[in-house]
């Protein structure tokens, strides 16, 4: 892009290019996190999805710390031409926020160069495992709320209302209109 060319609008223009092109092959993108759940019979993804700020990061580093593979913090990509839908993940440095790094602190001494904001950069590498860039199937999907100081409560949701969920965060509002999906 050129120097004084908006880097958001360049971001805005290539995202959609490569929305484009990966629903042309039955691919579509989900702001999501995806995690390789450790199994007997072999990995199984879970997708974390929410807004901005819901925890998804936070949530997935955790469970990276127990033994989990994260494949993505923030971009999934599913599959759906088989039985089921598989999975695989955006690698790309991490945001993670100082609440986060307060709350994992082990975590710290892998981020790199200064805080933007609230936010340090963790390079993808640092807590990538061996499913980079592999899709694997989906065994669940978490819909995190809106985040609080009270208790965490796990409620299960009626496969509709997880779609409906899943299409709420997945469809971006301009002017009070809905575009496409991503």
């Amino acid at each position: 892009w050129r120097d004084d060319s908006s880097r958001a609008a360049y971001a805005d223009c290539l995202s959609a290019a490569v929305c484009e092109i990966l629903s042309a092959s039955g691919q579509y993108v989900l702001h999501a996190a995806a995690i390789a759940a450790p199994t007997q019979a072999g990995p199984q993804i879970v997708l974390l999805v929410g807004r901005s700020g819901a925890g998804k990061t936070t949530a997935s580093l955790a469970l990276h710390g127990e033994g989990w593979q994260l494949l993505t913090d923030d971009a999934a990509f599913v599959a759906t031409d088989g039985d089921a839908p598989t999975v695989w993940g955006l690698p790309r440095p991490l945001k993670v926020h100082r609440n986060t790094l307060a709350l994992l602190p082990e975590l710290s001494g892998l981020t790199k160069g200064p805080p933007v904001g609230d936010e340090f950069s963790l390079p993808y590498e640092e807590v990538a495992g061996e499913f980079v860039g592999k899709a694997l199937p989906v065994a669940a999907v978490v819909a995190l709320d809106e985040r609080s100081a009270g208790d965490h409560v796990l409620t299960p949701i009626d496969p509709t209302e997880a779609v409906c969920q899943l299409v709420e965060r997945n469809v971006a509002v301009r002017d009070g209109l809905r575009r496409e999906a991503a």
